[in-house]
């Protein structure tokens, strides 16, 4: 049953096709891509001969972009109401320089706002690790001039562009005579106030989806495969093989290994009798996605590197001030924080994980052939034991889980959690 969403079969009838808009939805990433960059040229070249800037007509900046129904708002105490709307371009004195990415992206940037897309933006996170991943979820070109961008999402294992203008939901800002000169976006935020992608995301994912309204609270695993097009599988804590994986030991190697094919993680806490984002004693949020951004080891310590899409670290045990102690003197919260293993199994009821699969115009991963098992399952190959050697030491400099790998790898643990 978790993996009915990502594994549902190529079925979307006619009527289906014409009410969601999935005209240009398609197999091929490739394809998706051509498509697009046809559509956002002619777009382009209609919008420089007359002299504007790109509004979308389908998903204008109104109410009927934030409700499911216009007439019937959403619950304010869930969702922020913006007092207006305004282009990320014109927001000269928030975002006197907007660029899509600024040097990069990395997990840090990304910062929730006024709307529960916590699960949508923990995915973000996740992606942010790795340029190139958050870089397939944009077709390039983008045009921030005329203000309009194209990305992409999967749904039912087909792939579906959404082209949008740069309008967001904006609240007046506090600060200056004229609050409306300087209104600042609502919603999802950069932690650099000139970087767009964040924004832009989840503004495409709010049209792919309906409305604001429509992401307000999600499963991040379903998110993750709409923007990837992995298939993700739900690791529960409950679960009789995962519990007999955490007591055994195995599912620390699994996390280790996972992280070393450069499968995307996230975590939770699942408390359908709490409240929303109720915290625990020690600072977790139940019911909120949190990103996994490395598993590491300091010493004997087996740590976790988590990040909370809040943009600030709520969690208060063992580990919680490692950056402080290895950075020393002020340390900006960004809401990156560590924990011990232990603590992680404790705190946390689940583990989310997405296997990115193969595309025709992608890159092979280093160390698997196309046609080898590992290629296939978007993996690293077992036998290369050289290239193993690699992926520790891009997983944070920590070397000390080389000998971990190399006996779960002589044992056949891959996945070993999942089978």
């Amino acid at each position: 049953p978790e993996l009915s969403y990502a594994l549902s079969p190529l079925l979307l009838c006619s009527k289906c096709t014409r009410d969601k808009g999935f005209k240009y939805a398609i197999t091929k990433r490739s394809k998706c891509r051509e498509l697009s960059r046809d559509e956002v040229a002619k777009k382009v070249n209609e919008c420089q001969a007359a002299g504007r800037k790109y509004l979308d007509d389908a998903f204008l900046p109104s109410e009927a972009a934030l409700w499911n129904d216009p007439d019937k708002p959403g619950d304010p105490h869930y969702i922020t109401y913006p007092s207006t709307w305004r282009r990320l371009s014109d927001l000269f004195e928030t975002m006197p320089n907007p660029r899509v990415f600024i040097d990069g992206a990395e997990g840090a940037d990304v910062e929730q706002g006024g709307i529960g897309t916590c699960y949508l933006l923990g995915c973000v996170a996740v992606l942010a690790t790795n340029q190139e991943y958050i870089e397939k979820v944009f077709i390039k070109p983008w045009n921030v001039d005329v203000g309009i961008y194209s990305l992409m999402f999967s749904h039912n294992k087909l792939w579906k562009y959404v082209i949008i203008d740069d309008y967001v939901p904006c609240l007046e800002s506090t600060q200056g005579a004229d609050p409306w000169e300087n209104p600042l976006p609502v919603y999802a935020w950069s932690a650099d106030r000139n970087e767009m992608y964040v924004m832009l995301i989840e503004k495409a994912y709010a049209k792919f989806k309906g409305s604001y309204e429509a992401i307000d609270g999600g499963v991040d695993r379903y998110a993750m495969v709409d923007l990837t097009g992995g298939v993700c599988e739900a690791l529960k804590f409950d679960d009789p093989k995962i519990s007999r994986s955490l007591k055994t030991g195995a599912f620390w190697e699994t996390m280790v290994l996972y992280k070393a094919q450069n499968k995307l993680m996230s975590c939770y806490i699942e408390d359908l009798s709490a409240a929303n984002e109720e915290p625990t004693e020690q600072g977790l949020l139940k019911g909120h996605a949190y990103a996994i951004t490395g598993v590491c080891v300091v010493g004997a310590n087996r740590l976790l590197q988590i990040r909370n899409p809040h943009g600030s670290t709520t969690w208060s045990g063992a580990w919680h001030d490692l950056k402080q102690e290895v950075v020393g003197g002020d340390v900006v919260d960004d809401g990156q924080f560590y924990m011990s293993y232990n603590d992680f199994i404790k705190g946390f009821t689940a583990v989310d994980v997405t296997t990115l699969l193969p595309d025709s115009d992608d890159v092979a991963l280093p160390g698997a052939s196309p046609g080898s098992r590992a290629h296939d399952a978007g993996g690293l190959d077992v036998e290369d034991l050289d290239t193993l050697e690699l992926a520790v030491k891009a997983l944070s400099g920590a070397v000390e889980n080389l000998p971990l790998l190399r006996r779960a790898t002589q044992r056949r643990r891959w996945g070993a959690v999942s089978q």
